[in-house]
């Protein structure tokens, strides 16, 4: 994904090329059954590939159309959207690791760290009380969206 050619204060205003303007990224925006999502790829600064998705945590909500197990190492952060509460995502969420696949259940703010060519799942066990995000990033040592992602959340 390329960055964007232009970046201001004001909205719209177009300002010449600058030396960090390939430090910002512009997101795609996905539509996955009626949720959307954002979705950034590109490479960091030496090099690597990465990829990063940004979703609301809702019940009933499809995987995030994340393949269940990946040849990257991966990290999902799940963490509550108001600023007085973000260790508070007011829902629960089942996290299966492995095959035979383990069960844990978060409440609260948490990061998972995925190693590479481990299965994962998650599923959110009930609908949320409040806005909260989960974060995936995707740390490949080169990334190849897949052609049709399996959804995780079946």
């Amino acid at each position: 994904m390329k960055a964007r050619q232009y970046f201001s204060t004001k909205r719209g205003q177009q300002v010449p090329q600058r030396k960090y303007d390939d430090c910002f990224i512009s997101p795609e925006i996905k539509d996955n059954d009626g949720w959307q999502s954002l979705h950034i790829s590109g490479k960091d600064a030496r090099g690597y590939d990465f990829a990063i998705d940004l979703a609301a945590i809702e019940a009933g909500a499809p995987g995030r159309n994340l393949p269940e197990t990946v040849e990257a190492d991966r990290v999902s952060l799940y963490i509550g959207a108001t600023p007085d509460t973000v260790d508070d995502i007011g829902t629960e969420i089942e996290i299966k690791l492995g095959n035979p696949p383990e069960r844990y259940r978060i409440d609260t703010t948490a990061m998972v760290y995925i190693s590479g060519g481990v299965p994962y799942h998650e599923t959110v066990t009930r609908v949320p009380d409040k806005r909260s995000w989960v974060l995936h990033l995707t740390l490949p040592p080169r990334y190849e969206e897949p052609e049709n992602p399996e959804n995780s959340g079946n």
